[in-house]
């Protein structure tokens, strides 16, 4: 006499069910400790408020201030494609974006002094004594074929202060040069 035999259902539903909500809480566990990379196409970069044009280069939470920069600059590396360089760094009061390649002569971010623009700041206002961090829109960091050169702007609609408003200086921020145009970056010449 064969005797049927049935199965319980119920602990195998529970398994799949215990299976599933491991996966979807596997999934949304890593969603939120995955760092947000930007889209293909898209430069790295990073704001310092939930307003960053409204930020001055003398504010306390400006990126031109070392405290700021530094960490900036961390989550900045963060979302830089692996194995590529740094064409351009363009840091403003309020943001910070980067220009990556992989090209040779590129620099690091690990190369960027993080005090070095409050120290071009100031050695501008040792030039000329009306020019302030506050007077500053913008620097930036571009790998040329001589070797990375910063290049400063003064906020031309913000200063009362007559020209020269724009400012060179190797990687190391000495000898400052006064005047000129943007240096050639290293790609495209």
């Amino acid at each position: 006499m064969a005797s049927e035999s049935s199965v319980n259902p119920i602990p195998i539903l529970l398994h799949l069910i215990a299976i599933a909500i491991g996966v979807f809480l596997g999934l949304r566990a890593m969603d939120a400790i995955a760092p947000d990379l930007p889209g293909e196409g898209v430069d790295p970069a990073i704001a310092s408020s939930s307003a960053p044009e409204a930020v001055a280069g003398d504010d306390p939470n400006s990126l031109f201030l070392a405290a700021n920069l530094e960490p900036a600059l961390d989550q900045l590396a963060d979302q830089l494609p692996a194995g590529e360089g740094v064409l351009r760094l363009r840091i403003e009061p309020g943001s910070l974006s980067a220009e990556t390649g992989d090209e040779d002569g590129l620099f690091e971010l690990a190369d960027v002094s993080p005090t070095l623009p409050a120290l071009l700041a100031d050695e501008i206002h040792r030039e000329r004594d009306r020019v302030t961090l506050g007077d500053v829109g913008f620097m930036e960091l571009i790998a040329t074929r001589q070797g990375p050169e910063w290049y400063v702007q003064l906020d031309t609609s913000s200063t009362d202060v007559p020209p020269p408003w724009t400012y060179g200086a190797p990687l190391e921020g000495a000898p400052l040069t006064v005047g000129g145009a943007p240096p050639v970056p290293i790609v495209g010449q």
